[in-house]
């Protein structure tokens, strides 16, 4: 039944954007669709990020060079998924006092993510890279969550989320800022298991991740002379001292509150009083998880793009994609809590399930019965 929610919630995204499209043939659209058309030849004369024209390129192929501007509607489905696939993965692993909620966290991260950011999602429907970049980045996180958990930590989970990791970078050059927390996280984990093979794991993921991000450097070196620091973000330190392109320390006095009045905005009283159950249930439960991913990598997203010049929605939605399970988690924590208050805790392996796909039919139904745009 899991399956059909959330292929409901899938179909009923795709409807929402197929009637509410508008084609955007111009700025980041049009540049990141002329860098994959022109793949062969444009690949190490741009200092932009070669991952998405790269997909671009190679779907033009099979759908034609005009249909593939609409590449982000199936990768938006993707996300979806990948969104739901994580926050079902971290509720699971917190253990079988709550493992039962997972299907319910995976509903619970797509119902809000849709309800915060549905006008977020119809505008990606154009060229833009962030979809690839997220989903890469969330299949790397439930790859390096497999490795730690699984008893065998078998080390291809390692090698898949290196790969994924270099991928998402090759998409999106802010992935890497996932670096940190993925650090604590393996320490974290190393610290609670003593069998987890961290030397091994390291040396494997070190290895997989230098091949493949092997054709970002090379096309850095090519465009700025540097190998490691990405091309355009060589020219900024060049010309303006940011190592990132609208990233600058003085912006920061103007652009934090700003960032956290929007965020503020965006989640209000409940989804914030969510996050924080969520947060403080992973703590009472050493939900190494979200503590050491979700929650490091919440902060260091918000706090990196609360030095932009100005506050970019887009830029944000990071934010949310990585606070969404937090938030899931917090709901079951709280569904749970109130069960055990009525003392029907014993219904709960039956109740879970039905709510998550409530959930999942109730976020398809606000999709589908949206008013398509004039």
């Amino acid at each position: 039944m899991e399956i059909v929610g959330v292929a409901l919630s899938v179909t009923g995204l795709w409807v929402f954007l197929g009637l509410n499209y508008s084609l955007k043939p111009y700025s980041d659209p049009m540049m990141w669709y002329l860098f994959g058309k022109g793949f062969p030849a444009e690949f190490g004369t741009t200092g932009r990020a070669y991952g998405f024209p790269l997909l671009i390129y190679l779907a033009s192929l099979v759908a034609g060079p005009f249909r593939v501007f609409l590449i982000n509607i199936p990768l938006l489905g993707i996300m979806l998924v990948m969104s739901y696939l994580l926050a079902r993965t971290l509720c699971r692993q917190a253990g079988s006092w709550v493992s039962s909620w997972a299907p319910l966290c995976g509903a619970a991260a797509v119902f809000m993510l849709v309800r915060m950011d549905l006008p977020m999602l119809l505008y990606l429907t154009n060229p833009y890279r962030d979809p690839l970049a997220f989903i890469l980045m969330m299949g790397s996180v439930l790859c390096l969550l497999r490795f730690v958990h699984q008893e065998s930590h078998p080390l291809r989970w390692v090698a898949a989320s290196a790969f994924l990791f270099a991928m998402g970078i090759a998409a999106r050059d802010t992935v890497i800022l996932m670096g940190l927390p993925y650090i604590i996280f393996m320490i974290w984990a190393r610290l609670r298991d003593r069998t987890l093979p961290f030397g091994k794991a390291a040396v494997v993921g070190g290895l997989v991740f230098i091949l493949a991000f092997a054709p970002q450097a090379w096309q850095n070196r090519l465009v700025s002379g540097h190998s490691i620091v990405p091309a355009q973000a060589a020219e900024e330190i060049e010309r303006k001292g940011s190592v990132t392109p609208g990233v600058r320390a003085d912006f920061f006095a103007d652009t934090f509150p700003n960032t956290v009045a929007y965020l503020w905005k965006q989640y209000g009283w409940g989804l914030t009083g969510l996050f924080a159950l969520g947060v403080g249930a992973a703590a009472w439960k050493r939900h190494a998880g979200l503590l050491a991913l979700c929650l490091p990598g919440t902060i260091v997203y918000f706090l990196f793009y609360a030095g932009y010049k100005s506050v970019m929605a887009r830029y944000l939605l990071v934010v949310d994609m990585l606070a969404v399970p937090v938030m899931a988690f917090g709901v079951a924590v709280l569904l749970r809590g109130a069960l055990r208050m009525l003392r029907l805790l014993r219904v709960e392996n039956s109740l879970a399930p039905v709510l998550g796909l409530v959930l999942l039919a109730a976020t398809a139904a606000i999709l589908l019965l949206q008013k398509p745009e004039a």
